[in-house]
């Protein structure tokens, strides 16, 4: 976090390995006929404004913004988090997020 008294910003960078199944098709056949698992990568970039106030009371819009070569297959419908925006076929996609809560200690 960088900032004074109220406005803060904050700034992270980040790499989440995860492990994600991918379909195998024959040559022949329209449906997957079975599954490879491998080990995947997404990394990120977290950008947020904080407003805090001196009662540790806080209000933190921001975006974060991934690049990944197998985010198709590590997101799914289910997931907590809904992606806002593609750019194109891009490896790239970003989310929107609004933080409020409160700050315990220093």
């Amino acid at each position: 976090m960088y900032g004074k008294h109220k406005h803060f910003a904050e700034i992270g960078l980040g790499i989440t390995p995860s492990w994600v199944y991918r379909p195998i098709y024959s040559s022949t056949e329209r449906n997957p006929i079975g599954y490879k698992g491998k080990i995947a990568n997404m990394y990120s970039i977290q950008l947020n404004y904080r407003r805090q106030s001196r009662k540790g009371l806080f209000f933190r819009p921001g975006m974060h913004i991934y690049n990944s070569t197998d985010w198709r297959d590590e997101l799914s419908p289910n997931n907590v988090y809904r992606v806002l925006n593609q750019f194109g076929n891009s490896n790239w996609f970003f989310i929107i997020s609004v933080g409020i809560g409160k700050s315990f200690g220093k």
